[in-house]
């Protein structure tokens, strides 16, 4: 018998559906090596025929990853408190486990990212970017990714055949009034991250 309590929830799933509400398209599927490779190359409308709408979009969105991206940050209203983010360990996802793995791993954390505030962007690479109106709003959006990642998992196949499963992930984040300062910050934060082992 149900008792109207909601069960265990699974966070990759709770991420999941969080971001699926703010992306709506799906340009890529993985083979069976776990390569990507587009899907929409065929079907994807050329720019001349897309309408101003479907550009605009295209424009701001960053590609891997579904999020907004360094120009649309670029153009948003600019809020008074900054994190900069980063992601840990992407050197080694990409160099141990393919880039494949840290293509997952930049996704899962734009997943959470997004879950957590509507003001995040991957700018490039590992980098992304949350804004908000003041620091505790930051603070909060960027725990609650980071909560969501502790629980997430990245799958890959390597290429003898073995599945690799690495349960949850770390990002790094310094917060200030402007990019340089909370650059400076996320800097400060992985020195003292570094040497505390």
């Amino acid at each position: 018998m149900a008792s109207g309590k909601p069960g265990p929830r699974n966070a990759d799933t709770d991420m999941d559906r969080r971001f699926a509400a703010r992306r709506t398209d799906r340009r890529f599927e993985r083979r069976a090596d776990q390569s990507e490779r587009r899907v929409d190359a065929a079907t994807r409308k050329r720019v001349a025929q897309m309408s101003s709408e479907e550009m605009q979009r295209t424009l701001l969105t960053h590609e891997l990853t579904g999020i907004p991206n360094r120009r649309a940050y670029q153009e948003a209203e600019k809020l008074p408190v900054l994190a900069a983010v980063d992601a840990d360990s992407l050197k080694w996802f990409n160099d141990t486990l393919g880039h494949e793995a840290g293509d997952q791993v930049l996704r899962t954390i734009a997943r959470a990212l997004a879950a957590a505030t509507r003001e995040a962007y991957h700018i490039s690479g590992d980098e992304f970017l949350v804004q908000g109106r003041s620091e505790d709003e930051v603070r909060r959006a960027v725990l609650r990714a980071r909560r969501l990642l502790q629980r997430a998992t990245v799958q890959v196949r390597l290429p003898n055949g073995t599945v690799v499963r690495k349960l949850g992930l770390e990002i790094s984040y310094g917060i200030g009034g402007d990019r340089i300062a909370s650059e400076a910050a996320l800097a400060q934060a992985k020195r003292l991250r570094e040497a505390s082992g």
